[in-house]
């Protein structure tokens, strides 16, 4: 079952905890992008990274565990209140 987000996540640190592609295990930044399928984050040697969030699980911000198949509508869609 789906988890719903209704909130923004420009701006918080996101890490890859699992991912179907191992060499993103362990990759985290700063979240300066949120689009449909991916998070733009920029990390800590000023390095800008493009993750996929099919196939990965992300640590917000250090405490919330996230699925990003429960992320993949476009950001607009996902915090507009609902009626």
């Amino acid at each position: 079952m789906s988890k719903s987000y209704p909130e923004e996540f420009i701006g918080r640190r996101i890490k890859v905890i699992q991912a179907s592609n191992n060499s993103l295990k362990g990759t985290e930044g700063t979240i300066i992008d949120d689009t449909k399928n991916t998070f733009k984050i920029i990390n800590d040697k000023q390095e800008e990274k493009i993750l996929l969030k099919q196939g990965c699980v992300f640590l917000v911000d250090n405490k919330e565990k996230v699925q990003g198949k429960d992320l993949l509508q476009r950001p607009e869609e996902r915090i507009k209140p609902r009626k």
